[in-house]
């Protein structure tokens, strides 16, 4: 999916239009959870690394497939992540967990 940025800028009376192109793309992340603060999710992953991602508010939570907040996320639980970024910066927007 293509995101347009537009900008618009007027210098003594002078509009000039700035149109710019910016790729978004999706991805999916497996771990388990390693903590959770108010706008971050750390996991480690099937490699034993721990990734710390941004997760964007009003973030879609699960817990076996019912509602949750990020703040109901325990430590160690299975999670499958839903992430977008656009031009390099990627947020978390849906995260499905299941309990242990």
């Amino acid at each position: 999916m293509k995101v347009w940025h537009i900008g618009l800028l007027a210098i003594e009376g002078i509009a000039a239009l700035a149109v710019s192109v910016g790729s978004w793309g999706v991805e999916t992340r497996c771990g388990t959870v390693a903590g959770a603060l108010p706008d971050t999710l750390i996991i480690t992953d099937r490699s034993a690394m721990r990734q710390a991602h941004a997760v964007r508010s009003g973030a879609e939570v699960r817990v076996n497939g019912k509602p949750a907040r990020l703040e109901d996320l325990k430590s160690g639980q299975s999670v499958t992540l839903k992430l977008e970024s656009c031009d390099g910066m990627s947020v978390v927007t849906m995260i499905d967990a299941a309990s242990g």
